[in-house]
């Protein structure tokens, strides 16, 4: 029986259109993920905005780790103790399950929630709107970062990759800053004043820059930004590349030949409590990823006092220790995102220069680095290669957040005391969004 024409002809134009329609689809999400901007330039508001809505809850289900390592309990327990000690203090941790995003005080040693948050992510997106700034606008639901929980009244502060939240204990609103794209950690100082990693929605405009029409939008320019505890009110912001020209480390900006548009990657700003031998009370230990230095940094005179980059590679979370010590949490990771073919590297197929990550301790009166931590590491198999969290408390003990992994380690420079994950079934757990110590 002969084929009808017709039918053959119908089938050629829907597979072929369905070809186009897929190449287009590539194309749009290829250009729309890298820079929303020429996404909104070439495709409009609308198309652009429809893909990062697609986007979103695929995004959430990529978060949701599966358990596939035999250092994992295959059982829904939450707790693994190795040990008897029962004296840890709590920690704070965030996660999102669908559109609402948890966060938990968490008491290890009864192994159980003490006080728990529930937000609508949702309603966050829409007090973090901001309509001169696209960064802010209404597309995708994030999840919060970093809470910050003061002991003395309760109160709440984080962001949601957008603007920074601050909330009484029973959930009642007090502030809400969305002039600036919060991102990464959140700190205080002393007095309670808040400090956050962030950016303009526009770049300020450096003279060795040229084209500020192009690059002033996709500029990912990192500043310092200080936000009063009461109002929200930004009281201090500072690019972190003016520092670093204004302190004579312009070459660091341009040691390859070449400017990134993301040259600096800060994530963590640390508030120096008091003073001591080699800092001032309210000093800041810096953290810049793509530059692999930690500085510190004083305010008031606008001083570069100490610098070192490396040994670590893609580091985060530097911490104020005693004396002249600092701590640095070393990722120690190799191209940490792409692949020669502009490709993200799958998590597992990232090269770790020492096969896991590492904890520094530097004294920065001479540029010593130790790393006492390291068989703890190996044993606990450290290996996130984003984020990271790490705090020395209580006699050597050790607070780990492997972050990548979806995991919190406690222990001590030789061995694992306490595991924790938080499962959301026997076979998945949840992504635990930059956890801390209370202390």
């Amino acid at each position: 029986m002969a084929k009808n024409p017709s039918m053959i002809r119908k089938l050629i134009i829907f597979t072929s259109s369905l070809t186009i329609l897929l190449f287009l689809s590539i194309t749009i999400s290829s250009v729309v993920f890298r820079n929303k901007l020429l996404g909104e330039k070439y495709f409009g508001k609308l198309i652009t905005n429809t893909f990062y809505s697609i986007a979103e809850p695929l995004s959430y289900f990529r978060k949701l780790r599966v358990s596939n390592d035999n250092y994992y309990d295959k059982t829904e327990k939450d707790f693994l103790a190795y040990d008897s000690i029962n004296n840890y203090p709590n920690f704070l941790i965030s996660y999102r399950d669908g559109t609402s995003n948890y966060i938990e005080i968490i008491d290890p040693n009864k192994e159980k929630i003490n006080k728990k948050w529930v937000f609508n992510l949702e309603e966050l997106r829409e007090l973090s709107y901001n309509k001169e700034n696209y960064k802010n606008s209404k597309g995708g639901l994030n999840r919060i970062k970093h809470p910050l929980l003061n002991l003395i009244d309760s109160t709440l502060v984080f962001h949601n990759g957008k603007a920074v939240f601050k909330y009484k204990k029973n959930k009642e609103l007090i502030w809400v800053n969305n002039e600036f794209v919060a991102h990464h950690a959140i700190n205080s100082d002393s007095e309670g004043n808040i400090y956050s990693c962030g950016r303009r929605f526009n770049s300020e405009g450096y003279d060795f820059l040229p084209n500020y029409e192009f690059y002033g939008s996709v500029l990912q320019d990192d500043k310092i930004f200080k936000l009063d505890k009461d109002s929200g009110k930004i009281l201090f912001e500072k690019s972190i590349i003016n520092i670093l020209i204004e302190n004579g480390y312009f070459d660091l900006l341009i040691d390859d030949g070449e400017f990134s548009f993301d040259p600096i990657h800060l994530n963590d700003i640390t508030v120096a409590q008091s003073d001591s031998e080699c800092w001032n009370k309210d000093d800041l230990l810096i953290s810049s990823r793509t530059e692999n230095i930690i500085f510190l940094y004083r305010p008031t005179t606008n001083q570069i006092i100490w610098l070192k980059k490396g040994p670590w590679l893609n580091q985060h979370d530097p911490d104020f220790l005693d004396g002249c010590f600092v701590s640095v949490f070393g990722n120690d990771v190799l191209d940490p995102y792409k692949n020669f073919n502009d490709e993200r590297i799958p998590f597992e197929e990232r090269h770790f220069i020492n096969k896991n990550n590492q904890l520094y301790i530097v004294n920065i009166k001479n540029d010593s680095v130790t790393t006492p931590y390291n068989d703890l590491f190996v044993k606990a198999k450290i290996k996130t290669p984003t984020a990271g969290q790490a705090t020395i408390f209580n006699d050597s003990l050790i607070f780990i957040e492997s972050t990548d992994e979806s995991k919190i380690i406690m222990g001590n420079k030789n061995e694992v005391k306490l595991e924790f994950t938080k499962h959301k079934n026997k076979d998945r757990i949840y992504f635990l969004s930059w956890s801390r110590l209370i202390l």
